[in-house]
């Protein structure tokens, strides 16, 4: 199953999508976590693995 990710920005009400490379779900939010620090203005981050299937939880950076 294709996964991806939302990273809300504070700078922006619209979040950055990335199409991640992962796998399993546990993959996925484990590579979502890394991409996150990437963007300065990172709040959290929400993954994705279909439509109707939110895998894992808003992550928010301190």
């Amino acid at each position: 199953m294709p996964y991806f990710c939302l990273i809300d920005l504070s700078a922006s009400s619209v979040p950055h999508m990335e199409f991640l490379e992962a796998e399993t779900r546990i993959e996925a939010e484990a590579e979502a976590r890394t991409l996150a620090p990437l963007h300065s203005s990172a709040t959290g981050v929400r993954v994705f693995g279909s439509a109707d299937e939110a895998a894992g939880d808003d992550q928010r950076r301190p």
